[in-house]
């Protein structure tokens, strides 16, 4: 069984190193957005004549900007339009037969294909920040800290889509419904803009959603933006968001599987 999860993480990295002109341009396309958003907020601080605008300075802007296009590449995962493919064409059919876990197999096939886009990225991450003079400066312990961070990251925005993803067990046309819910997340953990410039109520409200420890979380740390113990105390809420979305992605996954079992699945 072992071998089946190995072979899935194998199969997804090879998957990634083999459509290489797709990996190119899917990391080029995370960097477009950087340009534009450097010279839109180069203008909005340029105009508003501060140093420091919605608590950040023009720096720690674009390097939230730099490290959210990447960390948003990075822990995206694709996989619900591979589960409602796997669950309409009756491939989910051939897991029900063998001691093997599904979830874990999507998870292995997961990590294989980022594996390579991990590597590349932090390093394309570190030379334009180091190129611009923006590199972070901060200590060994704070660093671990934020790998810490990206890898509960990983973990919770994969349940997130998990959970989401077994809406294909009701739902026959649900690839739009798919990117809408892609976009609003995205929005919502961060990977856009700032969290911080909607406004306090809006802050105060995703403070209860998951979305914004995927992305606004893990980049503020490297970004100089919590102290030590609020970094603790953010973990602490990612690993209990890991649960709470873990619990209820296996509950609706169960429900889901009774209704694919009866109907022939």
């Amino acid at each position: 069984m072992k071998r089946k999860y190995l072979y899935a993480f194998r199969l997804g990295l090879l998957s990634s190193m083999e459509y290489k002109v797709d990996f190119l341009f899917s990391l080029f396309g995370a960097f477009l957005p950087i340009v534009i958003q450097y010279f839109m907020w180069k203008s909005i601080f340029h105009s508003s004549g501060e140093s420091v605008v919605f608590g950040y300075t023009f720096s720690q802007m674009f390097m939230y900007t730099v490290i959210s296009a990447i960390i948003s590449k990075i822990i995206s995962t694709g996989i619900q339009f591979e589960i409602s493919e796997d669950i309409k064409s009756g491939n989910l059919s051939s897991f029900l037969y063998r001691p093997a876990s599904y979830s874990i197999y999507k998870i292995a096939s997961y990590l294989g294909g980022k594996v390579v886009y991990l590597t590349v990225s932090f390093f394309v991450i570190y030379i334009v920040l180091y190129v611009l003079n923006m590199s972070p400066t901060m200590n060994g312990f704070m660093f671990v800290m934020f790998i810490a961070a990206i890898i509960f990251s990983f973990i919770l925005n994969f349940l997130i889509y998990y959970l989401i993803s077994a809406l294909a067990f009701w739902l026959e046309q649900i690839w739009y419904f798919y990117f809408a819910m892609g976009f609003l997340i995205n929005l919502l953990s961060g990977g856009i803009f700032p969290l911080d410039i909607f406004g306090d109520v809006v802050s105060s409200i995703c403070s209860y959603l998951p979305f914004q420890y995927t992305i606004f979380f893990p980049v503020n740390i490297l970004n100089g933006k919590y102290g030590l113990s609020q970094i603790l105390s953010n973990m602490c809420l990612q690993i209990i968001w890991i649960f709470i979305v873990g619990i209820f992605s296996k509950l609706l996954w169960t429900i889901g599987m009774r209704k694919y079992n009866a109907v022939g699945g």
